[in-house]
């Protein structure tokens, strides 16, 4: 059936968007004895855990982990009768690009914050930004605190460049935030993104010793990871079973493209999207 033919006419609850956020919302609510309706205008559900194929094996293509802070996903995962386990390996690789041009894959800065390095001398920031990079991001321990904090430093790009130049940003910075937040950081806020981190700036007097300060302070308090065993996709896949399971129907190339209201209620108009001209596009009616 067509995605428009396959949507409910009067479902208990609309959910618009089928990431983790959304997926779970659903859930709830199919949980609570609504029958939702969940619409996702890509072609596949999570968001930011993501399944891929790579040579015949399903793998994760966004987060492979979940901090364990509190019990809001663990409770989720055991509710589904899933398992979670510790994650193994060598640790977290950054693909992003090289000194000399290409890409490369290679460890992240080793202390860092979203990417921006607290001892911006040190060797391994050495081999990331080479020598020119690193006199730059040096400049910013005799700066002074006020550097950043007008209107160029009021997105994260704008003020990581003015603090250390365009190779931490470049080279560091932006490929972890596009990876965590799919979005460049010459759109997203610095307050935002990392609150308190100007204020700490002008206090400290160096993005460095601002960032070597919040480092310090995590210390102990630094929360362990922990994955869902097969996949952090395999807890989409269980999220989806259970909507569905409950009488929730869930859609994927199925967009929300208005919303009105009237006497009688809401009405959302929804229809079939098809993929966007490249693989990171926007999908299109």
């Amino acid at each position: 059936m067509s995605p428009r033919s396959a949507t409910p006419t009067h479902p208990g609850a609309v959910v618009v968007g089928g990431g983790i956020a959304g997926l779970v919302a659903a859930w709830e609510l199919a949980r609570a004895g609504t029958r939702p309706l969940l619409i996702e205008a890509r072609g596949y559900l999570g968001g930011l855990i993501a399944r891929g194929t790579v040579g015949g094996a399903s793998v994760d293509l966004g987060a492979e982990t979940y901090v364990v802070r509190g019990t809001d996903t663990s409770s989720i995962v055991e509710a589904l009768g899933l398992t979670s386990v510790e994650p193994a390996g060598s640790g977290a690789r950054l693909y992003a690009p090289a000194l000399r041009g290409g890409w490369e894959l290679r460890p992240f800065l080793r202390d860092s914050f979203l990417g921006i390095p607290a001892h911006p001398g040190a060797p391994d920031c050495v081999r990331v930004l080479g020598e020119a990079g690193v006199r730059r991001a040096l400049k910013d321990r005799s700066m002074g605190g006020g550097v950043g904090m007008d209107q160029a430093g009021d997105t994260l790009a704008g003020f990581v460049t003015a603090r250390m130049g365009q190779d931490v940003l470049e080279r560091s910075v932006r490929p972890i935030i596009a990876g965590i937040y799919t979005a460049d950081p010459s759109m997203l806020a610095t307050d935002t993104v990392a609150p308190g981190l100007r204020a700490e700036t002008a206090r400290h007097g160096s993005l460095a010793a601002a960032v070597a300060a919040r480092l310090a302070a995590a210390g102990s308090r630094r929360t362990p990871e922990a994955c869902v065993e097969g996949g952090m996709f395999v807890l989409v896949d269980a999220l989806r079973a259970a909507i569905e399971e409950a009488g929730g129907t869930v859609l994927t190339r199925t967009g929300a493209f208005a919303m009105t209201r009237a006497a009688a209620g809401w009405t959302l108009e929804c229809g079939p999207t098809g993929p966007g001209p490249t693989p990171g596009a926007e999908p299109v009616p």
